[in-house]
């Protein structure tokens, strides 16, 4: 369920700098710092060759070893001072990259936390983390690397340009005349490298959502024996990624070629002229040497710039990319907490004209009224597909409604703070979650009742509780490895999960399908657990297997998106089967 992967609309520099002005003004003093060292640097760079061109005429053409070891020792100097400059702006600039960069990806991150859930249902999950990674890297070479190369050889280019002028004015022209030329033909191909590279950034996020789809669904991939089917799969995304990539490096270094052959030419210029100057005795030698050395670093930096101007299009490309994720309308939190429950009997829970959709076009739950009381237990039953888990999701608050309004202990469920739902709402999936860690972090994790709690007192609670006998179904009880190199059955998996939800004590307990693909002995196990649990505690079970609801107090028969409510368990038997031969 996902959408299909859309281009972010084109920005220009200025526009990216000011929304990327919150990351990047904590760091606005080292910045200053670095441009700073960065126009040193450029101002000995260009007294370089000038350098140059003042000993061939002092000191050589007029044979002065003495003036000449002087001009020597002279140019050493500024060689050293404008490696340790370059240094100094490398070392800075990175710094200052590396923090925007961690700055900006908690930032995305955050953001990410905050949207509904609808939303990673219609993304690929490896496109947001291709988002996460790759485009906010590019961003960190913006300020870590382009920026720095834009503002020097900015300055450079300026500053040999300048001094050229004031040199030699018609030198200065001949070795100038191409740059008009080549800014036309930059400023008219940015469009289309912008266009390009995020077409080449997209398509990594396919691939990436392509490689994370296969491995992590690898154990499924060996038992059918379909390697073939997501191996040609993967060549595929792999191939749309490599012409991607292809259109986007010919064009990013496209320019490279004209900016060398415009620098050669222009050289070349310089020479000619340059010899009937010097023949007319207009100039020097090392005026001239001179010109032919600022020609050709006039010229570098420009072919610098163009590649650049390459990587800054694609930094472009990367933040509307990351941009679309800022669009993104967060959801609000309730502030209300909860300071009561309901007695056994008393409304919990209540529906009210809910109609639910993913998008316009997909509309899951329609125009629901219906109510819940404390301390019963509800069945939900139907086809595969008819909106049993999305119901479920709505009470969790896990998605909110299109339209209509869930109330809970007689408030809007929006208006309760997400903490206050997590406390009083538990939730068991078919295929329960865990995190890298012990048996204990993962039963602390979230229960704000038990996150100091040492494992010592964690087993004392889960005495006091009769669940301690649970813990010997785990090889080290508590202190059980949950990693990815300890794998636990899918018994352990579902015990673990009901003494998460079991410790919290909620006022209301989903089980969706927590009990279908578990043995009989593992089942009666998690009946004990649920027998533990306060009587005002209102169950809500969605099963396929039909002989686990005999027990509920009432029986809700959902398809597509309408719910039939008070249905006997040899209703729901017959409307279940009707559902799926008709289907």
């Amino acid at each position: 369920m996902t959408q299909p992967l859309q281009l972010p609309a084109q920005q220009s520099l200025i526009a990216t700098l000011k929304s990327l002005w919150p990351f990047v003004q904590p760091d606005l003093p080292l910045l200053c710092a670095s441009a700073s060292v960065i126009l040193l640097n450029s101002g000995l760079n260009v007294a370089i060759p000038f350098m140059i061109g003042k000993t061939i005429d002092t000191a050589i053409v007029h044979r002065q070893p003495e003036l000449l070891l002087w001009w020597v020792f002279g140019l050493l100097g500024v060689f050293g001072a404008a490696f340790v400059t370059q240094l100094g702006q490398i070392a800075m600039m990175g710094i200052a990259g590396q923090r925007i960069l961690g700055r900006l990806r908690q930032a995305v991150f955050n953001h990410l936390q905050s949207l509904p859930l609808t939303y990673f249902q219609l993304h690929p999950a490896g496109d947001l983390i291709s988002r996460i990674t790759n485009d906010t890297d590019k961003l960190n070479q913006l300020f870590s690397e382009s920026f720095t190369r834009f503002v020097g050889s900015g300055a450079v280019i300026i500053g040999i340009g300048t001094v050229m002028i004031l040199l030699q004015p018609l030198l200065a022209v001949t070795a100038l005349c191409m740059t008009l030329g080549l800014l036309i033909i930059t400023l008219l191909l940015s469009p289309l490298l912008q266009r390009l590279n995020s077409l080449a950034l997209t398509t990594v996020g396919g691939l990436a959502s392509q490689l994370r789809d296969t491995l992590q669904n690898f154990k499924v991939v060996i038992a059918y024996h379909i390697q073939h089917f997501f191996a040609q799969r993967f060549i595929d995304a792999n191939d749309i990624s490599y012409r991607s990539a292809v259109k986007s490096g010919i064009a990013n270094t496209i320019v490279i070629p004209l900016y060398d052959a415009a620098g050669n030419l222009a050289v070349l210029a310089v020479l000619v002229v340059g010899l009937g100057l010097l023949r007319q005795q207009l100039i020097t030698l090392g005026l001239l040497i001179s010109f032919i050395a600022y020609t050709d670093r006039f010229y570098q930096p420009l072919r610098i710039l163009a590649n650049i101007w390459s990587n800054i299009q694609g930094s472009l490309a990367a933040w509307g990319r990351v941009q679309q994720i800022f669009s993104e309308k967060t959801e609000a939190d309730g502030e209300a907490t909860i300071t009561q429950t309901a007695a056994p009997g008393e409304e919990l829970v209540s529906f009210h004209d809910v109609t639910f959709g993913y998008t316009v076009d997909q509309v899951v739950l329609q125009q629901t009224s219906l109510s819940f009381a404390a301390g019963k237990t509800y069945a939900l039953v139907g086809p595969t597909g008819g909106g049993k888990s999305t119901f479920a999701s709505l009470l969790a608050r896990l998605y909110r409604p299109t339209s209509g309004e869930i109330h809970f202990l007689g408030k809007p469920l929006n208006e309760y703070a997400r903490q206050e739902l997590s406390k009083s709402i538990g939730f068991i999936l078919q295929d329960p979650v865990f995190f890298s860690g012990t048996l204990a972090e993962n039963l602390k994790y979230g229960n704000f009742e038990l996150t100091n709690c040492t494992d010592d007192q964690l087993l004392d609670q889960l005495i006091n509780q009769g669940l301690s006998e649970i813990l010997e179904k785990f090889p080290d009880g508590l202190k059980t490895s949950l990693s990815a190199q300890q794998q636990l059955s899918l018994g352990q998996r579902q015990l673990a999960a009901f003494l998460r939800a079991i410790l919290r004590r909620p006022i209301l307990l989903i089980l969706d399908e927590a009990t279908a693909n578990i043995d009989t002995i593992t089942e009666q196990l998690l009946q004990k657990m649920l027998a533990t649990l306060p009587h005002s505690t209102t169950q809500i079970v969605i099963a396929h297997r039909l002989q686990t609801i005999r027990e509920a107090d009432q029986i809700f028969f959902i398809n597509q998106g309408i719910v039939q409510p008070a249905v006997s368990y040899e209703a729901a038997i017959s409307l279940v089967s009707t559902a799926k031969r008709s289907s």
